[in-house]
């Protein structure tokens, strides 16, 4: 099990041209099937100073989240839909909300997003 806050800043390599691609800054969640959907991810080097250029990695171009990097496969990017990652919420959407119980008692706020490393799943808050 992995946090989601431990992936921000997270080396994400293209295994098939091993290159960095770049630094993961968001992770975008997909409730609904509890699992991550994609990345956005942070290119190197790239843009003006002060901007940032990004792309969006789908999870099904993820290969492995590993200790140090997440490796993806760059050729399963180009053939993804990503339209609908731009809908979905980010891991910072949702650390931080307050958690209320049925009966309106403040349980708290979420810490943390827990992912299951092997498959993305979404395993607690």
């Amino acid at each position: 099990m992995i946090r989601a806050t431990e992936l921000s800043g997270r080396a994400v390599v293209d295994i098939d041209g091993a290159e960095k691609v770049g630094a993961i800054d968001k992770i975008i969640l997909d409730p609904d099937g509890r699992r991550i959907a994609g990345f956005v991810v942070t290119r190197p080097g790239s843009g003006f100073p002060g901007t940032k250029a990004q792309v969006l990695i789908p999870s099904s171009a993820v290969h492995a989240i590993g200790p140090d990097a997440v490796t993806i496969r760059q050729s399963a990017v180009a053939g993804a839909d990503i339209g609908h990652l731009e809908t979905l919420p980010r891991g910072t959407d949702i650390i931080g909300r307050k958690v209320v119980s049925e009966d309106g008692r403040f349980l708290g706020k979420v810490g943390d997003v827990l992912l299951d490393r092997a498959d993305g799943r979404i395993v607690g808050y």
